[in-house]
Protein backbone atom coordinates (compact mmCIF):
# COMPACT_ATOMS: atom_id res chain seq x y z
CA UNK A 1 0.00 0.00 0.00
CA UNK A 2 2.91 2.35 0.74
CA UNK A 3 4.38 1.68 -2.72
CA UNK A 4 1.08 2.56 -4.38
CA UNK A 5 0.90 5.78 -2.36
CA UNK A 6 4.42 6.74 -3.40
CA UNK A 7 3.61 6.12 -7.07
CA UNK A 8 0.44 8.20 -6.86
CA UNK A 9 2.31 11.03 -5.13
CA UNK A 10 5.08 10.90 -7.75
CA UNK A 11 2.49 10.88 -10.55
CA UNK A 12 0.69 13.92 -9.10
CA UNK A 13 3.99 15.76 -8.55
CA UNK A 14 5.19 15.18 -12.14
CA UNK A 15 1.80 16.16 -13.57
CA UNK A 16 1.65 19.41 -11.57
CA UNK A 17 5.25 20.34 -12.39
CA UNK A 18 4.84 19.74 -16.14
CA UNK A 19 1.53 21.63 -16.20
CA UNK A 20 3.13 24.61 -14.47
CA UNK A 21 6.20 24.73 -16.73
CA UNK A 22 4.28 24.18 -19.99
CA UNK A 23 1.38 26.56 -19.05
CA UNK A 24 -1.34 24.05 -19.96
CA UNK A 25 -2.86 20.98 -18.27
CA UNK A 26 -0.72 18.00 -19.22
CA UNK A 27 -2.69 14.81 -20.12
CA UNK A 28 -2.35 11.89 -17.76
CA UNK A 29 -1.17 9.66 -20.61
CA UNK A 30 1.84 11.92 -21.16
CA UNK A 31 2.72 11.85 -17.45
CA UNK A 32 2.36 8.06 -17.38
CA UNK A 33 4.63 7.77 -20.42
CA UNK A 34 7.30 9.95 -18.77
CA UNK A 35 7.24 7.76 -15.65
CA UNK A 36 7.45 4.57 -17.74
CA UNK A 37 10.87 5.53 -19.18
CA UNK A 38 13.43 3.72 -17.02
CA UNK A 39 16.66 4.74 -18.76
CA UNK A 40 17.90 8.14 -17.55
CA UNK A 41 19.41 8.98 -20.96
CA UNK A 42 16.15 8.22 -22.78
CA UNK A 43 14.25 10.25 -20.18
CA UNK A 44 16.56 13.24 -20.69
CA UNK A 45 16.24 13.03 -24.50
CA UNK A 46 12.44 12.91 -24.29
CA UNK A 47 12.16 15.78 -21.78
CA UNK A 48 14.39 17.93 -23.99
CA UNK A 49 11.62 17.82 -26.60
CA UNK A 50 9.19 19.28 -24.05
CA UNK A 51 11.32 21.50 -21.81
CA UNK A 52 14.15 23.98 -22.15
CA UNK A 53 17.15 22.60 -20.27
CA UNK A 54 18.85 26.01 -20.44
CA UNK A 55 16.20 27.13 -17.94
CA UNK A 56 17.33 26.46 -14.37
CA UNK A 57 13.81 25.47 -13.20
CA UNK A 58 13.41 22.92 -16.01
CA UNK A 59 16.84 21.43 -15.30
CA UNK A 60 16.09 21.26 -11.59
CA UNK A 61 12.82 19.41 -12.31
CA UNK A 62 14.73 16.75 -14.29
CA UNK A 63 17.26 16.23 -11.49
CA UNK A 64 14.55 16.03 -8.80
CA UNK A 65 12.63 13.53 -10.94
CA UNK A 66 15.70 11.28 -11.15
CA UNK A 67 16.14 11.44 -7.38
CA UNK A 68 12.47 10.69 -6.65
CA UNK A 69 12.46 7.80 -9.14
CA UNK A 70 15.60 6.37 -7.53
CA UNK A 71 14.03 6.63 -4.09
CA UNK A 72 10.86 4.96 -5.37
CA UNK A 73 12.72 2.06 -7.00
CA UNK A 74 15.02 1.30 -4.04
CA UNK A 75 12.37 1.90 -1.39
CA UNK A 76 14.91 3.82 0.71
CA UNK A 77 14.70 7.58 1.33
CA UNK A 78 17.44 9.72 -0.22
CA UNK A 79 18.72 11.09 3.07
CA UNK A 80 19.48 7.62 4.43
CA UNK A 81 21.16 5.02 2.23
CA UNK A 82 22.31 2.65 5.01
CA UNK A 83 20.80 -0.67 5.95
CA UNK A 84 17.81 -0.62 8.27
CA UNK A 85 16.44 -3.78 9.74
CA UNK A 86 12.78 -4.36 9.00
CA UNK A 87 10.50 -4.24 12.00
CA UNK A 88 8.68 -7.42 10.94
CA UNK A 89 11.96 -9.38 10.62
CA UNK A 90 12.36 -12.03 13.31
CA UNK A 91 15.30 -14.01 14.57
CA UNK A 92 15.65 -17.29 12.74
CA UNK A 93 15.51 -20.53 14.72
CA UNK A 94 16.20 -23.82 12.93
CA UNK A 95 12.92 -25.78 12.99
CA UNK A 96 12.58 -29.37 13.96
CA UNK A 97 11.93 -32.14 11.46
CA UNK A 98 8.20 -32.25 12.15
CA UNK A 99 7.82 -28.49 11.85
CA UNK A 100 9.76 -28.50 8.57
CA UNK A 101 7.27 -30.95 7.06
CA UNK A 102 4.33 -28.85 8.19
CA UNK A 103 5.85 -25.70 6.72
CA UNK A 104 6.56 -27.46 3.43
CA UNK A 105 2.82 -27.87 2.98
CA UNK A 106 2.10 -24.21 3.64
CA UNK A 107 5.02 -22.97 1.53
CA UNK A 108 3.14 -22.72 -1.82
CA UNK A 109 0.57 -20.53 -0.15
CA UNK A 110 3.25 -18.07 0.99
CA UNK A 111 4.80 -17.98 -2.47
CA UNK A 112 1.45 -17.28 -4.07
CA UNK A 113 0.98 -14.35 -1.70
CA UNK A 114 4.38 -12.88 -2.53
CA UNK A 115 4.02 -13.14 -6.30
CA UNK A 116 1.61 -10.18 -6.72
CA UNK A 117 4.07 -7.97 -4.82
CA UNK A 118 6.69 -8.39 -7.53
CA UNK A 119 7.77 -5.55 -9.78
CA UNK A 120 5.42 -4.72 -12.66
CA UNK A 121 6.65 -5.15 -16.18
CA UNK A 122 7.12 -1.89 -18.03
CA UNK A 123 4.82 -1.53 -21.01
CA UNK A 124 6.45 -0.31 -24.21
CA UNK A 125 4.33 1.52 -26.77
CA UNK A 126 5.23 1.89 -30.43
CA UNK A 127 5.48 5.61 -31.22
CA UNK A 128 4.12 5.05 -34.73
CA UNK A 129 1.01 3.24 -33.50
CA UNK A 130 -2.23 5.12 -32.69
CA UNK A 131 -1.49 4.82 -28.96
CA UNK A 132 2.00 6.22 -29.41
CA UNK A 133 0.83 9.11 -31.56
CA UNK A 134 -1.87 9.95 -29.01
CA UNK A 135 0.83 10.54 -26.37
CA UNK A 136 2.46 13.24 -28.51
CA UNK A 137 -0.79 15.19 -28.99
CA UNK A 138 -0.97 18.21 -26.69
CA UNK A 139 -4.18 20.11 -26.01
CA UNK A 140 -3.61 23.79 -25.21
CA UNK A 141 -5.78 25.59 -22.69
CA UNK A 142 -8.46 27.79 -24.25
CA UNK A 143 -9.55 28.20 -27.87
CA UNK A 144 -6.72 28.35 -30.40
CA UNK A 145 -6.80 28.05 -34.22
CA UNK A 146 -5.87 24.54 -35.37
CA UNK A 147 -5.51 23.23 -38.93
CA UNK A 148 -5.48 19.52 -38.09
CA UNK A 149 -9.06 19.15 -39.48
CA UNK A 150 -9.92 16.75 -36.63
CA UNK A 151 -7.09 14.38 -37.61
CA UNK A 152 -5.31 14.84 -34.25
CA UNK A 153 -7.97 16.25 -31.95
CA UNK A 154 -11.56 15.17 -31.42
CA UNK A 155 -14.13 16.53 -33.89
CA UNK A 156 -16.59 19.09 -32.53
CA UNK A 157 -18.59 19.83 -35.70
CA UNK A 158 -18.50 21.55 -39.08
CA UNK A 159 -19.40 25.21 -39.45
CA UNK A 160 -22.68 25.44 -41.38
CA UNK A 161 -21.72 28.86 -42.75
CA UNK A 162 -18.17 28.49 -44.09
CA UNK A 163 -17.66 24.71 -43.77
CA UNK A 164 -14.67 24.93 -41.42
CA UNK A 165 -13.84 21.69 -39.58
CA UNK A 166 -13.77 22.59 -35.89
CA UNK A 167 -11.74 20.29 -33.63
CA UNK A 168 -11.49 20.03 -29.85
CA UNK A 169 -8.60 22.53 -29.75
CA UNK A 170 -10.77 25.28 -31.27
CA UNK A 171 -13.69 24.23 -29.08
CA UNK A 172 -17.37 25.08 -29.19
CA UNK A 173 -18.31 28.70 -29.74
CA UNK A 174 -18.17 31.29 -32.53
CA UNK A 175 -16.34 30.06 -35.64
CA UNK A 176 -12.84 31.50 -35.81
CA UNK A 177 -13.34 32.29 -39.52
CA UNK A 178 -16.92 33.51 -40.00
CA UNK A 179 -18.08 33.97 -36.36
CA UNK A 180 -20.99 31.56 -36.82
CA UNK A 181 -21.93 29.49 -33.74
CA UNK A 182 -20.48 25.94 -33.82
CA UNK A 183 -21.22 23.32 -31.16
CA UNK A 184 -21.22 19.55 -30.74
CA UNK A 185 -24.23 17.26 -31.25
CA UNK A 186 -24.83 16.91 -27.52
CA UNK A 187 -24.83 20.70 -27.14
CA UNK A 188 -27.19 21.05 -30.12
CA UNK A 189 -29.64 18.64 -28.50
CA UNK A 190 -29.42 20.60 -25.26
CA UNK A 191 -30.00 23.90 -27.06
CA UNK A 192 -33.01 22.44 -28.87
CA UNK A 193 -34.64 21.51 -25.55
CA UNK A 194 -35.23 25.18 -24.69
CA UNK A 195 -34.58 24.72 -20.97
CA UNK A 196 -32.83 27.12 -18.61
CA UNK A 197 -29.70 25.06 -18.93
CA UNK A 198 -29.89 25.59 -22.69
CA UNK A 199 -30.14 29.36 -22.20
CA UNK A 200 -27.06 29.37 -19.96
CA UNK A 201 -25.15 27.27 -22.50
CA UNK A 202 -26.12 29.58 -25.37
CA UNK A 203 -25.03 32.64 -23.39
CA UNK A 204 -21.74 30.98 -22.50
CA UNK A 205 -21.00 30.06 -26.12
CA UNK A 206 -22.01 33.47 -27.45
CA UNK A 207 -19.96 35.41 -24.88
CA UNK A 208 -16.70 33.74 -25.82
CA UNK A 209 -14.25 36.25 -27.21
CA UNK A 210 -13.16 36.03 -30.80
CA UNK A 211 -9.54 35.62 -31.68
CA UNK A 212 -7.58 38.87 -31.38
CA UNK A 213 -5.94 38.60 -34.80
CA UNK A 214 -9.33 38.12 -36.45
CA UNK A 215 -10.72 41.30 -34.89
CA UNK A 216 -7.68 43.35 -35.95
CA UNK A 217 -7.85 41.94 -39.47
CA UNK A 218 -11.55 42.83 -39.79
CA UNK A 219 -10.90 46.38 -38.54
CA UNK A 220 -8.05 46.82 -41.01
CA UNK A 221 -10.24 45.55 -43.85
CA UNK A 222 -13.08 47.94 -42.99
CA UNK A 223 -10.66 50.86 -42.73
CA UNK A 224 -9.13 50.16 -46.16
CA UNK A 225 -12.57 49.78 -47.72
CA UNK A 226 -13.60 53.13 -46.24
CA UNK A 227 -10.48 54.81 -47.65
CA UNK A 228 -11.16 53.31 -51.06
CA UNK A 229 -14.79 54.43 -50.97
CA UNK A 230 -14.01 58.04 -50.05
CA UNK A 231 -10.96 58.17 -52.41
CA UNK A 232 -8.94 60.20 -49.92
CA UNK A 233 -5.19 60.56 -50.27
CA UNK A 234 -3.58 58.85 -47.27
CA UNK A 235 0.03 58.66 -48.43
CA UNK A 236 2.70 61.26 -49.11
CA UNK A 237 6.04 60.64 -50.78
CA UNK A 238 9.00 62.28 -49.04
CA UNK A 239 12.02 62.33 -51.33
CA UNK A 240 15.04 62.33 -49.02
CA UNK A 241 17.38 62.25 -52.00
CA UNK A 242 16.47 65.84 -52.87
CA UNK A 243 18.67 66.99 -49.97
CA UNK A 244 21.72 65.61 -51.77
CA UNK A 245 22.02 67.06 -55.27
CA UNK A 246 24.60 66.97 -58.01
CA UNK A 247 24.76 69.26 -61.01
CA UNK A 248 25.90 66.49 -63.34
CA UNK A 249 22.82 64.29 -62.78
CA UNK A 250 21.34 63.07 -66.06
CA UNK A 251 17.83 63.12 -64.58
CA UNK A 252 17.76 66.91 -64.11
CA UNK A 253 16.15 69.27 -66.57
CA UNK A 254 17.99 72.31 -67.92
CA UNK A 255 16.22 74.73 -65.56
CA UNK A 256 16.91 72.53 -62.51
CA UNK A 257 20.56 72.17 -63.50
CA UNK A 258 21.00 75.96 -63.77
CA UNK A 259 19.30 76.51 -60.41
CA UNK A 260 21.51 73.94 -58.68
CA UNK A 261 24.61 75.37 -60.30
CA UNK A 262 23.75 78.83 -58.96
CA UNK A 263 23.11 77.35 -55.50
CA UNK A 264 26.48 75.60 -55.57
CA UNK A 265 28.28 78.84 -56.45
CA UNK A 266 26.60 80.65 -53.54
CA UNK A 267 27.68 77.97 -51.09
CA UNK A 268 31.24 78.07 -52.41
CA UNK A 269 31.35 81.87 -52.11
CA UNK A 270 30.06 81.72 -48.54
CA UNK A 271 32.61 79.08 -47.61
CA UNK A 272 35.56 81.04 -49.01
CA UNK A 273 34.34 84.55 -48.11
CA UNK A 274 36.74 87.01 -46.48
CA UNK A 275 36.55 87.63 -42.74
CA UNK A 276 36.72 91.38 -43.42
CA UNK A 277 33.14 91.31 -44.63
CA UNK A 278 31.87 90.24 -41.23
CA UNK A 279 30.29 92.79 -38.91
CA UNK A 280 30.53 92.89 -35.14
CA UNK A 281 28.11 95.00 -33.07
CA UNK A 282 29.27 96.08 -29.62
CA UNK A 283 26.71 97.32 -27.09
CA UNK A 284 28.63 98.95 -24.22
CA UNK A 285 25.49 99.94 -22.34
CA UNK A 286 24.03 96.44 -22.34
CA UNK A 287 27.43 94.68 -22.27
CA UNK A 288 26.55 92.67 -25.40
CA UNK A 289 28.58 91.60 -28.40
CA UNK A 290 26.65 90.54 -31.51
CA UNK A 291 28.25 88.83 -34.50
CA UNK A 292 26.55 89.27 -37.90
CA UNK A 293 27.84 86.85 -40.58
CA UNK A 294 28.28 87.79 -44.19
CA UNK A 295 25.03 87.52 -46.14
CA UNK A 296 24.91 87.26 -49.90
CA UNK A 297 22.58 89.52 -51.78
CA UNK A 298 19.93 87.63 -53.64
Amino acid sequence: MAGCGNKEALFAWVNNKLSGMLDFPVPQDLTQYVLSIENARDLEDYLKTLLNFNNAHHRQFYEELLQKRQAGFTGVPLDFQGYKKCQTEQIYFPPKQTERKKKSKGQPEEISQKEPQGKKKSKFVNLYSPDGQAKDIILLKGRHPCDCQASKHKLINNCLSCGRIVCEQEGSGPCLFCNNLVCSREEQQLLASGSKQAEHLLQKLADQKKHGSLESAVKQRNRLLEYDRTSEQRTKVIDDESDYFTVNSVWLSKAEREKLQQREEELRARRHASRLDRRVTLDFAGSLCAFVPFVLSR
